[in-house]
């Protein structure tokens, strides 16, 4: 299989070779998942429709593999960590601007971002429930006690629009 080509790309360029099926594949998984049907992709890879259906086949099973050896532990300190660095640019940015309505969605950010940390804590099984005491610390960062462990969505929900009031921003806002 070493010289043989199977297809064209975009470009015009054929896939030959073990990186030319990598190549092929990965066009085709990303024809696929812009909603293309197969036997377009077909036509324009110039390939057989069949030959689509058997790279999205392949690209499913060495998808399943690697979820197999995903470590569900590092996984979860990973997107823990984005969560909180997402949280505290929001709320640095939220410090740092002007604007009232750049505040407010600064802090909306902040606030979506803590509330899917929480909720993956609950996930794991971490945290019984939504941390109830949220603060900033002197260097600028949310910090969240998971001690106190009884506020409720409603209660977030219930500080965002205290907040939305306070900034004079409630008239047009789609969640009052």
């Amino acid at each position: 299989m070493a010289g043989r080509s199977t297809g064209v790309d975009l470009q015009g360029e054929p896939f030959v070779g073990r990186d030319g099926l990598d190549r092929r594949r990965a066009l085709v998984l990303d024809l696929h998942l812009r909603g293309m049907q197969q036997h377009a992709i077909a036509a324009i890879l110039k390939v057989h429709r069949n030959t689509v259906t058997n790279d999205l086949k392949a690209v499913r099973r060495r998808q399943a593999e690697a979820v197999k050896r995903l470590d569900s532990d590092e996984e979860a300190g990973a997107t823990l960590d984005y969560y909180k660095k997402l949280r505290d640019d929001a709320y640095g940015q939220y410090l740092e601007t002007q604007s009232a309505g750049a505040k407010l969605g600064f802090l909306q950010a902040a606030l979506r971002a803590q509330e899917m940390y929480a909720k993956l804590l609950m996930d794991i099984g971490a945290i019984d429930k939504t941390p109830a005491k949220v603060s900033t610390t002197h260097e600028g960062s949310i910090a969240v006690d998971h001690r106190v462990s009884n506020a409720s969505t409603d209660d977030l929900l219930s500080r965002r629009k205290a907040l939305i009031g306070e900034f004079g921003l409630d008239r047009g806002t789609k969640d009052n």
